[in-house]
């Protein structure tokens, strides 16, 4: 599934989210404060960035716009305790948030953006059509092998497509 950068300095907030991510499949990189987010995001690009910015506005702009340059296909979520104000909303999206909520209490919420960061995960058996999802995606210029869980074949995933391993 897909990577998901968690970006809270709450530790217990952060927790919670983090094990309802990682009980869903997904590989978590969790930050303790924006700052530390941003060369995260560099060095591991996410497909999704969850950032609670209720404690530092400014900051969250910052690290939005930051890592929307460096990620630009990442969906980012800026997370507001309470709930954004229509001002908040508008600064969020012009630095380049997909959306901006109120912080996350279950995975109900951001549903839609957990299927959008496992999408590129999806494979299709060429055997028997089956699919499935990949624990990993290989970087670019990289390869990894994957088997169907029905059929057991195996299947080489390269960062452009898939290929029948022989």
């Amino acid at each position: 599934m897909g990577i998901i950068l968690l970006a809270d300095d709450q530790r217990d907030s952060r927790a919670r989210l983090q094990g309802l991510l990682e009980g869903q499949g997904f590989a978590v990189i969790a930050a303790s404060s924006l700052a530390m987010a941003v060369p995260l995001a560099k060095s591991d690009p996410p497909d999704l960035a969850f950032l609670n910015i209720s404690r530092s506005r400014d900051e969250g702009w910052t690290a939005c716009r930051d890592i929307r340059r460096f990620c630009p296909k990442a969906k980012i979520l800026l997370c507001i305790e309470g709930g954004p104000t229509e001002h908040e909303v508008a600064l969020g999206r012009e630095a380049g948030a997909d959306e901006v909520i109120q912080e996350v209490r279950g995975l109900a919420q951001v549903t839609k953006f957990l299927e959008a960061a496992s999408a590129g995960h999806s494979l299709t058996c060429p055997e028997c059509q089956s699919v499935f999802r990949l624990q990993q995606m290989p970087v670019p210029g990289s390869r990894v092998e994957a088997q169907c869980p029905e059929c057991h074949f195996l299947i080489g995933v390269m960062s452009q497509g898939q290929e029948a391993v022989t």
